[in-house]
């Protein structure tokens, strides 16, 4: 059970760095979806299937800790 708590806390750190970063990343790589591991831009890209498919390749063990998420400077509304 500790590698899987572990695989939680590094994607929870990861998504805190993606949200304490949002707003630079949204200038840079707006209208895509980002995705952070370590605490670093590890990939980008408009289509989110090809991007996961590539990171899946090369981050095997530590896929499940990456944190993905889409950049835009307009907010998104959701209907629920």
């Amino acid at each position: 059970m500790e590698p899987l708590l572990k695989s939680i806390v590094k994607r929870k750190e990861n998504s805190q760095w993606l949200s304490a970063h949002y707003s630079k990343l949204a200038e840079r790589y707006e209208g895509e979806w980002v995705a952070v591991y370590d605490g670093s831009v590890v990939a980008h890209s408009k289509k989110l299937a090809r991007m996961s498919k590539e990171l899946k390749a090369k981050y095997k063990q530590a896929y499940g800790e990456i944190a993905f998420e889409f950049v835009t400077k307009k907010p998104i509304e959701l209907i629920l």
